[in-house]
């Protein structure tokens, strides 16, 4: 049976657990293995994971890589020596602008990626935000790590929308790790550090683990504020739908996960049938926006 390695960002934070069962689920309808690993957060252990792969015997190695990098941009180097190795390579949750070149110089292994349309997650927070707050206000921003590709192009579709709503300041702008706790840390930080800091209108995460991590740092430190609207992403049926439901998020955005896609072009492509050079997966709001209004 052809094994196909998921390496993955953390096994801490639910969208990423939810990637590896995808990417399983893939698998097994596909008739192939598949072996996750988790990164928790290092690009120097996700690039020794991937060189583990590459540089073990040719029977040893996997028949590709699936991969959501810690950095869109970092992995080039290592995607050649894959691909150099025989070994398909498809990041996920990114479009590495390489990518293209990389397929076209490596006709006979697999080349792809997966990717939400981040940009379109983001503009979608934005109109969340806009249909909240008819009469504009104030927001903090909540991002994932700085040079995380999904980080900015959700940034950049939340920018677009709201520099053409044009009555929402964003008076704060943070970053953490995607976890809960990287979200307690960095705004427990700032809370503490800004304890005159003007209560927000509306709180925007850039996933559902980061919103429940600053919920958590509100109910601490600011009781004062009272319930600010909190934004998240994500959306999965455990964490980021089930707390909207709940009440501790006002809305959050569906993402579907790209492992199991990226596991599905992985098996295509091994089956001998052609995939493309990228695929770009939809996003919904989650209420409906209708129902925000």
């Amino acid at each position: 049976m052809n094994k196909i390695a998921v390496s993955l960002l953390t096994s801490q934070q639910s969208f990423q657990r939810k990637q590896a069962e995808e990417a399983r689920a893939a698998g097994q309808r596909a008739g192939m293995e598949v072996e996750v690993v988790f990164a928790e957060g290092s690009m120097t252990a996700q690039v020794q994971q991937l060189m583990k792969y590459v540089l073990a015997p040719a029977e040893n190695r996997p028949a590709a890589l699936v991969i959501e990098p810690t950095s869109a941009d970092a992995f080039e180097r290592v995607g050649q020596a894959a691909v150099q190795a025989g070994i398909g390579w498809i990041p996920v949750h990114c479009v590495p602008p390489y990518i293209a070149t990389l397929k076209r110089e490596n006709p006979s292994v697999p080349v792809s990626c997966a990717a939400v349309d981040d940009v379109e997650a983001g503009a979608t927070q934005a109109r969340q935000a806009m249909a909240l707050l008819k009469n504009g206000g104030q927001i903090m921003l909540l991002q994932g790590p700085r040079g995380n590709s999904a980080a900015s192009l959700r940034r950049r579709g939340l920018d677009r929308e709201l520099k053409a709503f044009g009555s929402i300041q964003v008076i704060a702008d943070l970053y953490a790790d995607w976890t809960k706790a990287g979200a307690e840390e960095t705004f427990g930080s700032y809370l503490r550090a800004q304890s005159n800091a003007p209560k927000p209108s509306l709180i925007v995460c850039q996933n559902d683990s980061m919103a429940l991590g600053v919920e958590m740092m509100l109910c601490t430190l600011r009781t004062d504020w009272g319930k600010v609207p909190l934004l998240g992403c994500d959306g999965t049926l455990d964490e980021g739908q089930f707390f909207v439901k709940k009440g501790l998020l006002t809305a959050t955005v569906i993402t579907p996960a790209t492992a199991g896609k990226g596991v599905e072009l992985a098996a295509t492509a091994l089956s001998g049938r052609p995939i493309p050079p990228s695929v770009l997966l939809p996003v919904e709001s989650y209420p409906p926006l209708e129902k925000l209004e």
